[in-house]
């Protein structure tokens, strides 16, 4: 890539994560919302997590190389993991299909951190391992109780469950 490529390309970059941030905190808050109706809840559950999705997408092209992209991709994993996790399931009888891709691509970041922290050290894992450990497994067991609710939610989920047991994650 040519310097001035490069310039454009970084320009752009970062006039996309702006645009992205700016959405997602433009997005009503669920917590500002008295008595929401389970639509409501659904609605707000995938716009905030297709928010954060878009922010894991981009920052997943420099995460490897820039240490302010991994934190930030694994923050924008951590609050998609977050919302599912947080949320009444009794609210949430079903979820719209688009979930299963969000939350692979949160559950992958926390898997990439989880694989490059274990082959780090050699004998029990570290603090932060065993935190995104203990926080991928709470998801799981919340985005499991989707599996059943349409056939491509129930192929995403089931592999991603298998994904967990390889790496030792139990639900």
């Amino acid at each position: 890539m040519s310097p001035e490529t490069a310039v454009v390309f970084r320009t752009e970059f970062v006039r996309l994560d702006a645009l992205i941030d700016r959405f997602r905190d433009a997005l009503v808050p669920p917590n500002q919302i008295s008595n929401p109706t389970p639509a409501m809840t659904r609605a707000l559950v995938v716009a905030h997590s297709v928010a954060h999705s878009a922010t894991v997408r981009l920052q997943s092209l420099f995460s490897h190389t820039d240490v302010l992209a991994k934190r930030k991709r694994l923050a924008a994993a951590r609050s998609i993991l977050g919302i599912i996790a947080a949320v009444p399931l009794r609210h949430l009888k079903y979820i719209n299909p688009i979930m299963g891709t969000v939350w692979i691509a949160a559950c992958g970041v926390f898997l990439d951190e989880i694989t490059a922290l274990s082959t780090l050290h050699v004998g029990p894992p570290g603090e932060e391992e065993i935190n995104l450990r203990a926080f991928l497994s709470r998801a799981g067991a919340a985005i499991s109780a989707f599996e059943l609710t349409f056939p491509i939610l129930q192929s995403q989920i089931s592999s991603l469950l298998e994904s967990f047991e390889r790496t030792g994650i139990k639900i």
